[in-house]
């Protein structure tokens, strides 16, 4: 898949995902003031906070398929890398929330009408957004897309904060005291551990990461596969939104001469991002191998 495919890819992931929890979002604010659930209420705030995130994520995929220019000649695609560190602000906004929400909650009680109603749209809720999370998450591994990532691992932890949604609007029908704001508190500090874990990757990535041990062992793999690499030296890879860039040292022997040496790195370079999909810009320097001197 072409880098470009990979964006639009993402592009439309996040698009689905905008339709999706602002229809989602727009029911439960409805049946909460409806039913005067207010932990209900409170589950679709945090799904607009989400909201946010996903046009955050969305924007960072749409302005990364810009071509690279004389400004940014390497590409735009660690705007991708910036928007996942906004939607991790929004991330711990949300884990903020819901631990207030539940503080409140621990010496309050709501009174619930249409419970029926409220159970419903809780459950659906965690049911659509824990299958879409996984999906996110599939998608944005597939094409290296972070931001998609931490959305889909927040939609697939949103399981557990609709589980306390439901659980609550029980509690408060029954008024039962604690259970809505001990369960609701909880729920904040797991969504603070994925903000948390999104803010260290597109940190990490915005002050060129190596993708890691893994990928550089492939990529050495392949560069030793191509006939006439005697050694290699310096290898560096670093993350730039979806993408890796990469470029190495190869030691040739001395007799080549530059035209064969030249066709050698053009082997390289074209096995490398033939063979690993993520790297979309890989740059070889040749050195005479050091055991002819």
């Amino acid at each position: 898949m072409a880098k470009e495919e990979k964006l639009k890819k993402g592009q439309k992931v996040a698009e689905k995902a905008i339709f999706l929890e602002g229809s989602l979002t727009a029911a439960k604010i409805a049946i909460g003031f409806l039913s005067g659930s207010t932990v209900l209420i409170s589950d679709a705030l945090h799904s607009l906070s989400d909201m946010f995130s996903i046009l955050t994520s969305w924007s960072g995929l749409k302005i990364a398929q810009k071509k690279a220019d004389e400004r940014f000649p390497y590409g735009y695609f660690k705007a991708e890398n910036l928007g996942t560190l906004v939607v991790s602000g929004l991330i711990f906004y949300a884990a903020w929330q819901m631990f207030i929400q539940g503080y409140h909650r621990l010496f309050s009680f709501s009174s619930v009408r249409i419970v029926l109603l409220a159970l419903g749209i809780s459950f659906l809720d965690a049911l659509i957004l824990f299958f879409f999370g996984r999906y996110e998450i599939r998608v944005g591994r597939q094409i290296n897309a972070q931001s998609l990532i931490a959305m889909g691992k927040e939609n697939r932890a949103h399981l557990f904060s609709s589980m306390a949604v439901f659980g609550g609007i029980l509690a408060a029908f029954y008024r039962v005291p604690y259970f809505e704001g001990i369960i609701t508190i909880a729920i904040s500090f797991l969504i603070l551990k994925i903000g948390l874990v999104t803010a260290k990757n597109s940190i990490f990535a915005l002050m060129d990461v190596s993708p890691g041990k893994e990928i550089e062992e492939k990529v050495a793999r392949v560069i030793k596969s191509v006939p006439g690499i005697e050694e290699l030296l310096d290898l560096r890879l670093r993350e730039a939104g979806p993408f890796v860039f990469g470029e190495t040292k190869v030691g040739i022997r001395k007799f080549v001469n530059v035209v064969h040496s030249h066709e050698i790195a053009d082997k390289v370079e074209s096995e490398v991002s033939k063979r690993i999909s993520q790297i979309t810009s890989f740059a070889v320097h040749v050195e005479p191998f050091k055991s002819d001197f």
